[in-house]
């Protein structure tokens, strides 16, 4: 395994090594499509990984150490496994700094720790979030620990408004570089469960002001004249179209069943999206949606990103198909209308993702030309056990 900055590192000098699944000539009945979720399970079981008698999960085999995304919340999340869900917490609280902040990755032995670094990202409203769901399932956890935690957080917010300071590494989208300190509505709205985290917990005095707070700021991220949600507010991100805007507000609706967006405002964002930023195959099917695009739903500038050649246009961060982020919105979508347009597009993707190669994938290209291929490496990605989650959530399963 390798760093997640080695592997940019490498990725800039060498060409992807990709191939070109093959497709059926059309989706296949609707039974077919959710026959296949199954793959997204277990493609995080195949990352299960035990140290020294101590459980984890890995992002995937590609990477080196545990990642706060997948290791900590989702992939538990998607298991349903909160005793699982402990023991990778554990990992990250027995790791934090000494300034409250959780680290984004931690090494699964000492010889994995000089390849890791600590990034400014969400991992500490990660941390908070996952405090809380632990504490719901009656898992131990350290108040402690979550209150400094909730403390770096502060640090960084402005008027109710998370700001990420300029660089890579902010939250997922890991190597779009911000040009400038920007508050981004991902992180936004992360902040929002994280104030809802404590209140719950009763730490730190947070109060339902605060959520309101934070909930009034992730709503003025909506461009009400163009109907989305932007990425960002300041810098050259502010206009792009982030598909993951919405993250935060299915994770509120699931764990909390509490709605911070207006219904409208999702379904304008997700037909805004799916609108100008949806690419399709050759059979007309929906190949996959740009993760992040400009308003006008175009590639961005690879120069724009870390490691601009790992970026160029329809390819990783830059405007590739994220299945986790889409699926996601679309079953926010049709949880609120039970269109079969959007239970027909998560069939497409579902089907043309896993059909024909049974492994959940990272990200697929959307770059004219290879629309569809994949790295056969970047396979069994832990965060997509979601998708089950989320598709049982909106009533598209049971």
């Amino acid at each position: 395994m390798i760093s997640r900055r080695r592997f940019f590192q490498l990725a800039g000098l060498t060409a992807l090594a990709l191939i070109q699944s093959s497709r059926a000539g059309r989706v296949g009945a609707q039974s077919d499509w959710r026959s296949l979720l199954i793959h997204y399970r277990n493609g995080a079981l195949n990352n299960y990984w035990e140290e020294n008698g101590r459980r984890a999960i890995l992002a995937s085999h590609l990477y080196a150490g545990i990642y706060i995304r997948d290791g900590l919340f989702w992939g538990p999340l998607g298991l349903e496994d909160a005793d699982f869900g402990w023991d990778c917490y554990r990992w990250f609280a027995e790791s934090q700094m000494e300034n409250g902040q959780i680290k984004s990755a931690v090494p699964l032995s000492p010889e994995q720790a000089d390849s890791l670094q600590t990034h400014d990202d969400e991992g500490s409203l990660l941390f908070v979030i996952a405090s809380d769901w632990l504490a719901r399932a009656r898992r131990k956890i350290e108040p402690e620990r979550v209150v400094r935690a909730y403390e770096f957080v502060q640090t960084h917010v402005v008027d109710d408004l998370y700001l990420s300071p300029p660089g890579a590494f902010r939250y997922w989208l890991d190597t779009m570089q911000l040009d400038v300190s920007d508050a981004l509505a991902h992180n936004q709205g992360l902040l929002c469960l994280a104030r809802r985290a404590m209140v719950n917990l009763g730490l730190a005095d947070v109060n339902e002001g605060n959520v309101t707070a934070a909930q009034r700021a992730y709503r003025s991220f909506f461009d009400a004249a163009s109907g989305y949600l932007t990425c960002g507010k300041q810098s050259r991100f502010a206009t792009a179209q982030d598909v993951s805007a919405l993250f935060p507000e299915f994770l509120s609706r699931y764990l909390y069943n509490e709605p911070i967006l207006s219904d409208e405002m999702v379904l304008a964002h997700v037909n805004r999206i799916l609108g100008n930023a949806s690419v399709f195959s050759f059979n007309r099917t929906l190949a996959g949606i740009k993760v992040l695009s400009s308003r006008s739903g175009a590639f961005l500038s690879p120069t724009w990103f870390l490691v601009p050649g790992l970026n160029r246009e329809g390819n990783y961060q830059n405007g590739a198909h994220w299945s986790l982020y889409s699926i996601v919105m679309l079953a926010l979508a049709y949880q609120i209308t039970r269109s079969e347009i959007y239970a027909r597009r998560i069939g497409e993707l579902v089907w043309n993702e896993l059909a024909a190669d049974p492994h959940s994938k990272e990200f697929i290209v959307l770059t004219p030309g290879a629309v569809g291929t994949f790295d056969p490496v970047r396979s069994d990605y832990t965060w997509n056990a979601l998708i089950p989650i989320a598709c049982r959530w909106c009533g598209l399963t049971s």
